[in-house]
């Protein structure tokens, strides 16, 4: 059973993930921050921005660090809200340690 927002009871979408990422924008900027930590896929990462405005040519980024070896996570912005802890799926979480 799940107990995840936008999800019914076996874990499936109760709506489109484009829906469901408008429905939580304003809550992703609000929990997402820039220079906090955050977990994903058992690895550490750190928020270097969460960009509100593109630059003219690429949509508006979530960009991650790895605190492990450096590599970089690029996420489209707009999409934060469907990593939320309590809307992802456990595998696709990002959860601020």
């Amino acid at each position: 059973m799940s107990n995840k927002r936008f999800r019914d009871t076996n874990g499936n979408l109760t709506m489109p993930s484009e829906k469901i990422a408008e429905a939580t924008w304003e809550e992703a900027k609000s929990y997402y921050q820039a220079d906090c930590r955050y977990r994903y896929r058992g690895e550490n990462f750190v928020l270097l921005v969460l960009e509100e405005v593109g630059d003219g040519y690429d949509p508006p980024m979530a960009i991650f660090k790895s605190e492990r070896d450096g590599h970089i996570l690029y996420i489209p912005a707009k999409h934060m809200g469907t990593f939320l802890p309590d809307v992802a799926n456990d595998e696709a979480v990002i959860e601020r340690i």
